[in-house]
């Protein structure tokens, strides 16, 4: 009798699904990244705000496309050095995720839906 080789499948299943949590396939436009990646969840299906999320409403006053990409990047970085953030992080259970598990595109295609939409126009 030889002995096997293979990984039983509920190993490589562990080893493997974790890591695939991480993943997100691209979507075309923002709305869709907005939904995909869970936004929603924290900040309400049209980013209102919620009891463990701030309202998206008005961000173009504090963020670029660019900045606000860079913050979705590293969100703890960012709340370091803006007091503005830090504030509101005190008033909000959930604590901000990082989305570096995103492409940078994707990370600017959803930055860009959120400056440049108001937050009643989003799905």
């Amino acid at each position: 009798m030889r002995p096997s080789h293979t990984l039983p499948i509920a190993v490589v299943l562990a080893l493997v699904a974790p890591a695939c949590l991480f993943y997100v396939t691209p979507a075309a436009d923002g709305p869709a990244l907005f939904k995909q990646v869970g936004c929603t969840d924290c900040h309400g299906p049209l980013g209102m705000g919620s009891p463990v999320g701030p309202p998206l409403r008005g961000l173009a006053r504090h963020w670029t496309a660019e900045s606000l990409s860079g913050f979705l990047a590293d969100p703890d970085a960012v709340l370091e050095r803006e007091p503005r953030l830090a504030e509101l992080s005190y008033r909000f259970r959930n604590r901000m995720p990082s989305f570096a598990h995103l492409t940078g595109s994707q990370r600017k295609t959803l930055a860009r839906h959120l400056v440049e939409s108001d937050a009643e126009e989003r799905p």
